[in-house]
């Protein structure tokens, strides 16, 4: 995964890219499509219903991809390099995950009222592909729940990350860059 700061929306994605072998292919192609239909079913009249409901709020409330408490794919694109067409996905950047708060706690457990919501979000997510996309997740582990990064984390990924570096100040300038002189 690499971090990535699109100059368009001004927004931070992580990339997964692909090496170019058709093994590898094979398997990303599916994970897009599997992806793809995660990110398009968050408006279905079933699942607006069911979030109300989790959410006890019958009321009108807009539903997000963020309800659906899974990964969500942006974008894809092939990258053309020196090596070949790298498939690449973009992801939304997200935190750490389930193991690392388990380490956190010592493995002595963790706080119950944080175990209720993880699992609420959990029930949800499983939810959502299950009778929404009719997806099952065969991969279900600590290292494969990941956390949503709090404003101020991702804020210091840009700053560390991007706002800090030498590419920034190359964009403030005024003169022509170049990068590649032969």
């Amino acid at each position: 995964m690499w971090l990535a700061f699109n100059l368009q929306d001004k927004k931070l994605y992580a990339l997964k890219i692909i090496r170019s072998h058709k093994k590898y292919l094979e398997s990303a192609y599916d994970e897009e499509a599997i992806c793809k239909v995660i990110a398009e079913n968050y408006q279905q009249a079933a699942w607006a219903k069911s979030v109300k409901q989790y959410m006890n709020q019958p009321t009108q409330i807009a539903i997000t991809r963020e309800h659906t408490h899974c990964l969500q794919m942006f974008d894809w694109f092939n990258h053309h390099g020196l090596h070949g067409k790298h498939f690449t996905m973009s992801f939304e950047v997200l935190g750490k995950n389930l193991l690392s708060m388990v380490k956190k706690y010592d493995y002595r457990g963790i706080p119950m009222p944080i175990v209720r919501e993880i699992t609420k979000q959990l029930l949800m997510a499983l939810d959502y592909m299950h009778r929404i996309c009719k997806l099952i997740h065969t991969d279900l582990k600590p290292e494969n729940i990941t956390f949503a990064l709090k404003e101020e984390e991702e804020f210091q990924l840009l700053y560390d990350h991007v706002l800090s570096t030498p590419l920034v100040d190359m964009y403030e300038q005024t003169e022509k860059i170049i990068l590649n002189k032969k």
